[in-house]
């Protein structure tokens, strides 16, 4: 059963990362950061999604997981042929899976907690 305090932890760690992303494309840090920001920030998803998949059978993360595995497989031959835009696909992955670690803590938040699941 996944925990409200792993569903806040995880948000929390992925709006930072991609807070740190969005500043490093905006501000003149140039795009070094922005990828490394980028790649943590898909390590960090692609370990969640892994995580609530095999310890929690979460079965709707394997969705992520395939198309992370296209998205890395491919990403070489599409930066080679159309250059910087071929990281438009990783970032919507990313914000789609934030997307779903929001609705998924909702709904946990909703969830009837035992007492050592309250705090």
């Amino acid at each position: 059963m996944v925990t409200l305090f792993r569903m806040k932890f995880d948000m929390i760690g992925q709006a930072l990362i991609m807070s740190a992303c969005l500043l490093g494309f905006i501000g003149r840090y140039g795009t070094g950061w922005t990828n490394a920001f980028l790649i943590l920030l898909t390590f960090w998803q692609i370990v969640s999604a892994l995580h609530l998949y095999y310890a929690c059978r979460y079965a709707s993360k394997i969705n992520f997981l395939r198309v992370a595995l296209v998205l890395g497989a491919s990403l070489p031959l599409w930066i080679f042929l159309i250059g910087a835009w071929a990281y438009l696909p990783v970032v919507g992955a990313t914000v789609w899976y934030f997307y779903q670690t929001v609705r998924d803590m909702k709904i946990v938040s909703r969830r009837r907690r035992t007492f050592w699941d309250i705090g």
